[in-house]
């Protein structure tokens, strides 16, 4: 069996990879929201949640949001 070389959109897998990081969000919350925040591709306010996958996609603009875990607040700890 020959192994094809599907292109998505007529576009090659760079240009799918950098408009796919162009559409990945990185938050600080388990629990988002997405509208499609473009005027242009609005949808329906939608309320997601990012499991232990650390990431979910909007169903309805395929943007991602990445769950980016912070730095303990505790900045005193270093102060002598």
């Amino acid at each position: 069996m020959k192994s094809e070389n599907h292109k998505i959109s007529g576009k090659n897998s760079a240009e799918t990879f950098s408009a796919n990081r162009a559409n990945i969000v990185e938050v600080t919350s388990r629990k988002v929201s997405c509208d499609g925040s473009n005027k242009a591709s609005s949808h329906p306010l939608v309320y997601l949640k990012i499991d232990d996958s650390n990431s979910v996609i909007c169903p309805y603009c395929s943007k991602i949001f990445q769950y980016a875990e912070v730095a303990s607040n505790n900045h005193n700890s270093n102060k002598h």
